[in-house]
């Protein structure tokens, strides 16, 4: 089975080049993907990480969009390689025409360049370095297995999960089993799903749609407050329950106001599979 997703322009091949545009450009192909993306993943990342920390709100989510900048460069990498190359050797690929009309090696240049940087400009510690690099190898295995079809990928593809949503606070915050635990057992609901949804595309060559935020994380909030809990990484009880009433009213809204652009088909809603 085969998915082709996104057409490409001049002004979509041109933005491609810009860090963190490939991604939009290439993975995200609705609003309402990027409005879910945005609510029930780095919106959480980003209120841990300001839980943690003292200093002024601007300057924490300065930190947090270089972090984000910084972490899209070396993702993007990966994505183009998956993009341009790996998948023609896919027995289920996605392809992403996009791809077919980016310069490979001028585009790795540009991401080198705001990687480099922002180490350096940030001063953070010699691990940040070596997070990074590690991070890139890893990305690189996975697209090998990815290439061989292999049945481990399904497992790399996890690792890759969560390695999205610890690498800016261990980034951030610095090294510490906490900002590995936490940022992993608050984003499982996203996690178990992507990791399914995977599975059922690359393996089981099989769609399945993406659930509602309800369905996504209302099953996991006890199981959520119960792990952190037993773990003790629960300090404060207001981070659950801002947790918990967020995640709730925003899903509220979420699905009033999809239902609502969907039936003025205002919208159109599109399958789509982010890898």
């Amino acid at each position: 089975m085969m998915i082709l997703t996104n057409h490409c322009n001049e002004k979509r091949r041109y933005l491609a080049y810009v860090p963190c545009f490939y991604y939009l450009l290439s993975r995200v192909v609705s609003l309402w993907q990027l409005l879910r993306i945005l609510l029930t993943e780095h919106f959480i990342i980003t209120l841990y990480i300001i839980s943690q920390m003292k200093e002024s709100l601007i300057l924490i989510l300065e930190k947090i969009l270089l972090a984000y900048i910084l972490f899209y460069s070396i993702y993007e990498i990966g994505y183009i390689i998956n993009d341009a190359t790996i998948s023609k050797y896919e027995d289920t690929p996605t392809t992403r025409v996009i791809a077919n009309y980016i310069n490979i090696y001028f585009f790795i240049l540009i991401r080198i360049f705001p990687v480099i940087a922002i180490l350096f400009l940030m001063s953070w510690s010699s691990w940040s370095l070596y997070g990074s690099l590690a991070l890139l190898i890893y990305i690189g295995l996975h697209n090998i297995l990815v290439a061989i079809s292999s049945p481990y990928r399904v497992y790399t593809f996890l690792v890759l999960r969560i390695l999205r949503y610890i690498y800016i606070p261990l980034l951030i915050l610095g090294r510490g089993l906490m900002h590995v635990v936490l940022p992993t057992v608050l984003l499982l609901p996203v996690i178990a799903h992507e990791s399914a949804r995977y599975v059922c595309l690359k393996i089981a060559s099989k769609y399945i749609k993406r659930p509602t935020i309800y369905q996504q994380f209302l099953p996991f909030l006890p199981f959520q407050m119960i792990l952190l809990t037993f773990l003790g990484v629960i300090r404060d009880i207001s981070i659950p329950l801002i947790y918990i009433v967020l995640i709730i009213f925003i899903s509220i809204i979420y699905e009033k106001l999809r239902y609502y652009l969907k039936v003025k088909k205002i919208f159109v809603i599109k399958p789509s599979d982010e890898h």
